[in-house]
């Protein structure tokens, strides 16, 4: 019996695909035909991506939606602070605080990208939870609610931001982590 593996491209190629629309994108990974990006592998990774998604000068989320950028940040630390594998009960509570601010800012009227931006921090802060209760995540979530918030914020620009952000080295957010931990 032979085995077949089907080759699926990864995020990356498939972002840079200009003929793949991103909703296109979207749906490909939703069905598992594409690759999720490999920073997602590696816990520690992902949660320092997550939080440079959220605050990175030059694509993060914070400076695109002002209204939001305290959420923003605070999402960020978070992340990072889970990144460095901070006390589980001490952030656990920081999870939860953030989820009750998250709460109280969705009952204003918001514009779609801040309602996005809404969305993908209380995504992070389901994973944050998960993560301190021990569950396993995949942070696929927020990797919907981020190009959801990209597209929402830089319309046909959001390919290009995601891009960059998909360029991401966690050597260039070393420091913050070491500066966050809690």
């Amino acid at each position: 019996m032979t085995s077949t593996h089907v080759h699926h491209p990864t995020f990356a190629e498939k972002l840079r695909d200009y003929s793949c629309p991103l909703v296109d994108l979207v749906v490909d990974l939703s069905l598992g035909h594409v690759d999720l990006p490999e920073v997602l592998d590696c816990p520690v990774r992902r949660w320092a991506w997550f939080a440079d998604m959220l605050d990175h000068p030059l694509w993060g989320v914070a400076t695109e939606v002002p209204a939001l950028a305290a959420l923003c940040n605070e999402a960020a630390r978070l992340c990072r602070w889970t990144a460095t594998g901070g006390n589980a009960d001490a952030l656990a509570h920081q999870w939860r605080s953030l989820v009750w601010s998250l709460a109280i800012a969705h009952r204003f009227q918001r514009s779609l990208d801040e309602t996005e931006t809404l969305t993908l921090i209380s995504d992070l802060a389901v994973d944050g939870a998960d993560h301190c209760a021990g569950r396993e995540m995949s942070g696929f979530e927020a990797l919907l609610g981020y190009i959801a918030t990209l597209r929402a914020v830089h319309g046909p620009a959001a390919r290009q931001v995601l891009i960059r952000s998909t360029e991401w080295e966690a050597v260039a957010s070393s420091d913050q982590a070491d500066t966050a931990t809690g």
